[in-house]
C-alpha cells in the first residue's frame, strides 16, 4: 500500500518544493522591487501604471528561454499571487520588510496547500511556464544540503 506525504507536510507546516519555489521567487522579486539592486535586474520589472502591484512582462526579445528564465517567472508568479488571486496585503508592499512578505505568502501558501487534502494540488499549478528543471534543481539542493551537513527533520 503507498503512502501519503503530504499530510505529514501539513501536520509540520512545510511547503512543497513547489511552494517554495513561488515563497523564494515572491521573496527574491520583492528585494529587487524594494532595494532597487541591482540596476540590471531592476530594469527588467515594471510595475503598470493602473495596479502598481502588477508586473508588466517583458519583451520576448529581451530574454531568451523564457520559461525557463527567472523574471519571467517572477512575474507570472508575482502577478497570479498579488493580482489574480485573493491574497491582498493589508499595508504597502514596497514599504515593508521583505521578511514579513515571506511569512505572510508562506502562510497563504501553508493553507492552500492545506484546502487540498491528501492531492498533490499547489499554487504553482495555477501558474503557467515553469518549467520542471527549475524544481529538479532545487530538490538537487535539498538533498545536497541534507547529505553534506546531515541535517535532519525534528
Amino acid at each position: 500500500m503507498k503512502g501519503n506525504t503530504k499530510s505529514t507536510f501539513n501536520e509540520f507546516e512545510l511547503l512543497t518544493v513547489h511552494n517554495l519555489y513561488v515563497l523564494s521567487t515572491i521573496g527574491e522579486t520583492h528585494k529587487i522591487l524594494k532595494t532597487v539592486i541591482p540596476p540590471t535586474l531592476l530594469s527588467l520589472f515594471t510595475k503598470s501604471q493602473l495596479n502598481p502591484m502588477r508586473l508588466l512582462l517583458p519583451s520576448e526579445n529581451r530574454l531568451v528561454n523564457l520559461s525557463k528564465n527567472f523574471v519571467y517567472n517572477a512575474h507570472i508568479v508575482w502577478n497570479k499571487l498579488f493580482t489574480d488571486s485573493n491574497y491582498t496585503l493589508d499595508d504597502d508592499t514596497f514599504d515593508i520588510e521583505t521578511t514579513y512578505i515571506k511569512r505572510r505568502v508562506r502562510e497563504y501558501l501553508l493553507s492552500i496547500q492545506k484546502r487540498h487534502g491528501d492531492t498533490w494540488s499547489y499554487f504553482v499549478c495555477l501558474v503557467n511556464g515553469f518549467v520542471k528543471l527549475q524544481i529538479i534543481i532545487i530538490i538537487i539542493i535539498i538533498i545536497t544540503i541534507i547529505t553534506t551537513f546531515g541535517c535532519t527533520i525534528h
